[in-house]
């Protein structure tokens, strides 16, 4: 990726983390935001770059639909700390940068903390920059360890399956019943 391109995704990342900052100020307000409709006459104003708000629009899309999953993470990582107590800047700043871990596969995970930290540094306090780094961390390592005893469990799977029919064929006209 070209230093263009990286300003842009630098950009998009900017704009989305202070719409994603609206919504979470005003999903329960008077007049809640529900969707990314909602946030469309701020990303408009916000960019007129298309390259720009196109990813904007895919951050946001995505984050709204895994907001869930994505808040679960954080909740299970911040575990001397709730949820509601994170700053709302420092929310949306984790909610972000996770959806780029889990789903956007061409954003490294370390890019992508890398990115949240300076986010962090320019938008929140002092201290975010390293209670972002912390909990992006831990649940980047978590996620790495999941994969390795899903990786695991599935070598064991397969080997039990080939240990099973080896035994199976080795039987007297491969019958697994002729025991």
């Amino acid at each position: 990726m070209d230093s263009r391109s990286k300003h842009k995704r630098v950009r998009a990342r900017e704009v989305a983390l202070q719409a994603l900052y609206q919504f979470d100020l005003l999903r329960s307000g008077s007049e809640p935001l529900t969707s990314v409709d909602d946030l469309e006459p701020f990303v408009a104003q916000a960019t007129q770059e298309d390259v720009v708000s196109s990813y904007v629009r895919q951050l946001l899309s995505g984050i709204l639909d895994k907001l869930t999953t994505i808040d679960g993470h954080i909740d299970r990582t911040v575990t001397h700390w709730k949820f509601e107590r994170i700053t709302p800047i420092d929310r949306s700043i984790l909610r972000l940068a996770l959806f780029e871990i889990l789903e956007v596969s061409d954003v490294p995970p370390k890019v992508a903390i890398n990115e949240a930290i300076e986010l962090a540094k320019r938008y929140s306090t002092a201290q975010s920059g390293a209670f972002v780094n912390g909990v992006l961390d831990r649940v980047y390592r978590d996620l790495q360890a999941d994969l390795q005893t899903d990786a695991d469990l599935q070598a064991e799977w397969t080997d039990e399956e080939t240990t099973q029919k080896t035994t199976a064929d080795s039987r007297p006209n491969g019958d697994a019943s002729a025991c």
